[in-house]
């Protein structure tokens, strides 16, 4: 069995990082080749053995993540399909949220609209609804709110950029989930045993993050919380993007939370 030849560098240099920056412990992922040539995906904790400062040796666990793996390529094929339909579809599709802001736009929707996807997301609905039809759109808009699955219809007029109007027959549904199903956190930080918990209570669907935290982290630093199957919800989990860049990010904002007051030209309070 022997590394993947397309993973070999990376994870060398992850590994030399390791070694030179004497980092505690780390984890990583990557595919082993084995003799029938077939890919298993592996997770890695790698805890380093040091005296008097020295590197001396190092403990390594190594498990199976292969099936964990298939899950989040299927996951991503199905990620993808949902936004080629979407984007795709040659009717207008767009979701808001409960505050009235447009969260997503298909290209169909702006085109009609006169504008580029972008100009629109952010912005609440109303921009897009002619001012006389505003109190009808709230109103549906509420009934949509307190029938949380039902598909409700209505008749209103849309505002195109250029001021034109556009006749519609839109069909709403809400969603009526607390939760944040299909959504993506993105966090500077690997989180703690805690924050891990509310993501995976509010049933967030992928999360992001930069560095790892070798004290404290529950995604491979200290622990590993994705291997415990008594979880009721799955969630997508990449780390290390930007890693180096995080670090630095966070390395900065807490020195400069330990500076004394003295050292802003303050004078220190004394208790």
């Amino acid at each position: 069995m022997g590394q993947h030849p397309d993973h070999r560098r990376p994870t060398e240099r992850f590994y030399l990082r390791q070694f030179l920056r004497k980092t505690a412990s780390t984890y990583c992922e990557f595919p082993l080749i084995t003799h029938t040539q077939q890919t298993l995906w592996v997770g890695q904790n790698v805890q380093l053995l040091q005296r008097d400062q020295e590197v001396i040796g190092f403990q390594a666990v190594v498990r199976d993540i292969s099936i964990r793996k298939q899950t989040e390529e299927a996951l991503r094929v199905s990620q993808e399909r949902y936004r080629a339909l979407f984007e795709s579809s040659p009717e207008m599709l767009l979701t808001v949220d409960a505050r009235g802001t447009l969260l997503t736009v298909n290209t169909t929707t702006a085109a009609e609209l006169g504008y580029e996807a972008d100009e629109l997301i952010g912005q609440p609905v109303a921009r897009i609804v002619h001012p006389d039809d505003h109190g009808s759109m709230d109103k549906h808009f509420a009934d949509s709110l307190r029938r949380p699955g039902e598909v409700l219809r209505w008749n209103f007029r849309k505002m195109r950029k250029d001021g034109s109007l556009l006749w519609v027959r839109e069909a709403a549904r809400a969603v009526g989930n607390y939760r944040l199903p299909g959504t993506t956190l993105y966090v500077t930080l690997e989180p703690c045993v805690m924050c891990l918990g509310a993501r995976m209570q509010a049933r967030v669907g992928s999360l992001v993050f930069g560095t790892g935290d070798p004290k404290a982290g529950a995604l491979g630093g200290a622990a590993d919380l994705t291997r415990v199957l008594v979880f009721n919800h799955y969630m997508e989990v990449i780390g290390g993007v930007l890693a180096d860049q995080a670090a630095a990010l966070l390395t900065a904002f807490f020195r400069e939370r330990r500076r004394e007051p003295s050292d802003r030209g303050e004078v220190p309070k004394r208790p």
